[in-house]
C-alpha cells in the first residue's frame, strides 16, 4: 500500500471537493454517452471522415499476415547517444515487491477491462470539462498501462508553473484501489490521492515550469488502470472524437486479438513492462515521441478522431535508428515486429496531414505467449 502524504484541513477540503465532482460524474452522466459540451474554444475545421471499416480491416489482415522482420534488431548499448529531449517520456522505477500471481487471461487481453477504465476515466474528465474552465492537456492527455497489486508506474512530463491542473485516475477492475501522486524530479510527492478507491483525483500547481513525474500505484487489484492530464483553460474535446480516438482503438485491438486467435494464432496481451496506452493532441506535421521498454512480439496500432487525415508510425531503436515503420497515407497505421533484444525504444507518431487539431491515440500490445 502506498503511504499517504500529510495533508492540512484546507488542503482535504479543497481534494474532497475535486473528488466529488470527480466521483458525481459516474452517477450523473449514467452509462450513456456524455452530453455534448460547449463549442470548442479555438475553431476547428469541418472533419473529414473518420477511418473506414474497410480500412481497419485492411490493416488488421496486413498485421496477421505480417510476422516482421527475422533478423534481429541490435540491442541498445549503454553508451549509445540518448536521442534529443525526447517528449513526453515515461520510467519504471524498479521496485522490491515479489512476482506477483499471474492475472486471469481475459484481463491481459484488450477488450472489456481496458475499455471499462478509459470509459470509467472519459466520464469524469468530461465532467469536469462541462462544468468548469478545465480542459484537456494539449500534449499526451490519456496514458494507460495494465499493472499488478502493489505495483507502480511513472509517467514524466513537463508542466507549466502557476498553471492549474488536475489528474484523475481510473480502473477497469472495479476491486481495483489505485492511488496517484504527483512527484519532483527527486521523487519527493508534491500532491497525493490515496484514498481506497479507484477512481484518484488530484489536484495540482507546479510552483515553476519543469519536468514532473505522475506516479500510480495499484494498491489492491490487478488490471487496467490509466489517467487523464486536464488543465485550465485548456483544449475542449467533443465526446465524439474522444470515443473515435480513445475507445475506438480499443474497440479494433479487441477485433484485432480475436482474429489472430481464430486465424490459429496466439492472441494480444497487454505489456508489463511499460505504458500501453497514449493518446496526444497533434496538428498537421506534429508529432510525439514515447520511450518505452520492449522485449519480444508486439502489435503497434495508431488511430485518430474524425479530423485525422494521415497517421505515420516508426519504430526506432535507442540511437535512433529506425527499425519499423508504416507511413502509407491513411489514418489507422498499425505492424507487428519482434524485438530479440531487450531494451528501451522509441515509438513515434506522426501527424502529416489533419483538418485542424486532432486526437490520436497509440497502443502496443504484445503477442501472447
Amino acid at each position: 500500500m502506498l503511504h499517504a502524504e500529510e495533508k492540512t484541513g484546507e488542503s482535504k477540503m479543497k481534494q474532497m471537493m475535486w473528488k466529488c465532482l470527480a466521483v458525481a460524474a459516474l452517477f450523473v452522466v449514467g452509462c450513456g454517452p456524455p452530453p455534448e459540451p460547449d463549442e470548442p474554444k479555438t475553431p476547428v475545421d469541418k472533419p473529414d471522415e473518420p477511418p473506414t471499416k474497410q480500412e481497419v480491416a485492411s490493416v488488421i489482415d496486413d498485421i496477421l499476415a505480417d510476422d516482421g522482420p527475422s533478423k534481429e534488431d541490435p540491442a541498445p548499448t549503454a553508451d549509445a547517444p540518448k536521442p534529443p529531449n525526447p517528449t513526453p517520456t515515461s520510467r519504471t522505477p524498479p521496485s522490491p515487491n515479489p512476482a506477483p500471481t499471474p492475472a486471469p487471461a481475459a484481463e491481459w487481453r484488450p477488450g472489456k477491462f481496458m475499455q471499462q477504465a478509459l470509459h470509467n476515466l472519459v466520464r469524469p474528465s468530461l465532467k469536469l470539462m462541462n462544468e468548469s474552465s478545465f480542459g484537456f492537456e494539449g500534449g499526451t492527455t490519456i496514458i494507460g498501462a495494465f499493472l499488478h497489486e502493489g505495483k507502480q508506474r511513472i509517467f514524466r512530463r513537463g508542466l507549466e508553473g502557476g498553471k492549474e491542473y488536475v489528474f484523475i485516475g481510473a480502473a477497469g477492475n472495479p476491486n481495483n484501489d489505485i492511488d496517484l501522486h504527483v512527484v519532483d524530479e527527486d521523487g519527493k510527492r508534491l500532491a497525493s490521492d490515496t484514498q481506497d478507491d479507484g477512481l484518484p483525483v488530484v489536484k495540482f500547481t507546479p510552483p515553476k515550469t519543469g519536468s514532473y513525474g505522475i506516479l500510480i500505484g495499484s494498491a489492491k487489484g490487478t488490471g487496467f488502470i490509466a489517467f487523464s492530464t486536464m488543465c485550465n483553460g485548456c483544449l475542449r474535446i467533443p465526446p465524439k472524437r474522444i470515443d473515435d480516438a480513445v475507445l475506438g482503438i480499443t474497440r479494433q485491438a479487441g477485433r484485432l486479438s480475436n482474429a489472430l486467435m481464430k486465424a490459429g494464432q496466439n492472441g494480444l496481451v497487454f505489456s508489463e513492462h511499460d505504458w500501453a496506452f497514449f493518446s496526444t493532441v497533434l496538428d498537421t506535421n506534429e508529432q510525439a515521441t514515447f520511450a518505452v521498454d520492449m522485449e519480444g512480439q508486439h502489435v503497434f496500432m495508431a488511430s485518430g478522431d474524425e479530423s485525422t487525415v494521415d497517421i505515420d508510425l516508426v519504430l526506432k531503436d535507442r540511437s535512433g535508428k529506425t527499425v519499423r515503420e508504416d507511413k502509407e497515407k491513411d489514418a489507422v497505421p498499425g505492424f507487428r515486429h519482434t524485438i530479440k533484444s531487450k531494451g528501451r525504444y522509441q515509438l513515434v507518431v506522426q501527424a502529416p496531414k489533419t483538418k485542424g487539431k486532432s486526437l490520436v491515440s497509440l497502443l502496443v500490445l504484445s503477442v501472447e505467449q
